[in-house]
């Protein structure tokens, strides 16, 4: 499944949060669950650039929106690179990136983000409200959007765990199967 992304959206002159915002409801309803937005933290001050920012409020309280660090010191802004954001992400949880960014600057950084990068990296495009992807994110002769979304790890076979009665006591170094569950569920990404 699709878990990790990236999108900016805009009109070249703008930052249109109801981009991203359209982006999340197509993945959404294409039945993905686990979306991350990755929105420089200065994108939350009131600028004239920026459009529509209660779209942003609406996904930072359903918590698919991650600020990445910024602060202004003497009327300069200083900004990590969220770009990198998105490639240790990606990096970790094996997900596709959906941006227009080319991700150049990191194709040499190392072999698996130069992986990523080639593998893992869905553009779209916009018509008027519509967000638009490709059934090819690969090209013509790559996997159709279905399989390009899933996950690499999802194709090996599944092997049942062997049977045997459960342990119904808990240990001091187990801890509860819900637990479990939720720090092996996979991180999400979307900027």
């Amino acid at each position: 499944m699709l878990e990790s992304r990236s999108v900016r959206a805009g009109l070249h002159q703008f930052f249109s949060c109801r981009g991203i915002a359209l982006a999340v409801e197509t993945f959404w309803r294409l039945g993905h669950r686990e979306i991350t937005v990755f929105v420089p933290q200065w994108r939350q001050k009131r600028d004239r650039f920026t459009t529509e920012q209660h779209f942003l409020n609406q996904l930072e309280d359903l918590r698919l929106l991650s600020f990445t660090p910024s602060r202004e010191v003497c009327g300069q802004r200083i900004c990590s690179h969220d770009d990198r954001f998105l490639l240790h992400l990606a990096e970790k949880t094996d997900e596709v990136i959906v941006t227009n960014d080319n991700l150049r600057d990191f194709v040499d950084t190392s072999d698996t983000w130069r992986k990523i990068i080639q593998r893992k990296l869905l553009q779209f495009t916009f018509m008027g409200d519509y967000f638009m992807i490709p059934d090819d994110p690969l090209g013509r002769n790559g996997p159709h959007l279905d399989i390009f979304l899933r996950r690499d790890d999802r194709w090996a076979p599944v092997t049942p765990p062997p049977l045997r009665p459960p342990d119904l006591r808990l240990s001091s170094q187990q801890q509860p199967v819900y637990a479990q569950v939720l720090q092996s569920a996979p991180r999400p990404l979307f900027s």
